[in-house]
């Protein structure tokens, strides 16, 4: 709130929380979503017996993001999570990619509800477009979820700039004006297919419901499909 972040990113080591990490955004100075996480392994303090050359992308450069495991799309507190890394990084989703731009990746591996782990990785092109190095860089670490707070639904739409609320009560209104739509769209289908039948009747022509289902299509009658 001093400095009027957006966002936080924050580490602490306590006897109550040792090896702490904290993400957290803002929203009118105010925690809009808050996720807490023991580092239960870090890359640079792990002792694997030889020292590792540490390889860094160049600054600025935003990472492509792989996300392995289905807990990403089924776990609420990792779904929220996982928008808020890519919000973290400034990231903007997109349909296409290009090989020549991807300078680093980060692999992010959900291998439960409760635990995932952050993998970074400097990419290295050659000559030939299949000729790719991978080098591991930082941060690589795996992180158990301690707490989490999720946004609260209408706050989250103001922070997106949607004004309408959303609860029991407008969801009530909506599905009220909904189903009055589809009513309406039924009578007037109705009215027409009546009125279409006295006219083919008059010109003593049998009206099958083929003909009906595409008379009604043509005047845009068909009803709402909800």
């Amino acid at each position: 709130r001093k400095k009027r972040a957006s966002m936080y990113v924050h580490g602490s080591s306590t006897k109550k929380k040792p090896r702490n990490l904290a993400f957290g955004r803002m929203f009118n100075e105010k925690t809009l979503d808050h996720f807490e996480f023991h580092l239960a392994r870090s890359a640079r303090n792990a002792t694997d017996g030889h020292t590792t050359a540490w390889k860094f992308p160049s600054y600025g450069s935003p990472p492509s993001f792989v996300f392995l495991g289905q807990q990403w799309q089924k776990d609420k507190n990792l779904s929220e999570f996982k928008n808020l890394l890519i919000d973290c990084f400034g990231v903007r989703l997109g349909k296409t990619l290009s090989m020549e731009s991807i300078e680093h990746a980060l692999v992010c591996v959900a291998h439960n509800q409760t635990q995932v782990s952050l993998v970074h990785y400097v990419i290295e092109t050659g000559e030939s477009p299949h000729a790719i190095k991978l080098h591991r860089s930082l941060p690589d670490c795996t992180l158990n979820i301690r707490d989490s707070r999720l946004a609260d639904v209408n706050v989250l739409r103001q922070a997106l700039g949607i004004v309408r609320e959303v609860g029991p009560e407008a969801e009530k209104r909506a599905k009220r004006r909904l189903e009055k739509k589809r009513k309406e769209a039924e009578k007037r289908r109705l009215r027409l297919m009546e009125e279409k039948k006295k006219q083919w009747r008059a010109q003593g022509i049998h009206a099958t419901p083929e003909m009906l289902h595409q008379y009604a299509e043509e005047q845009n009658a068909a009803v709402i499909k909800l």
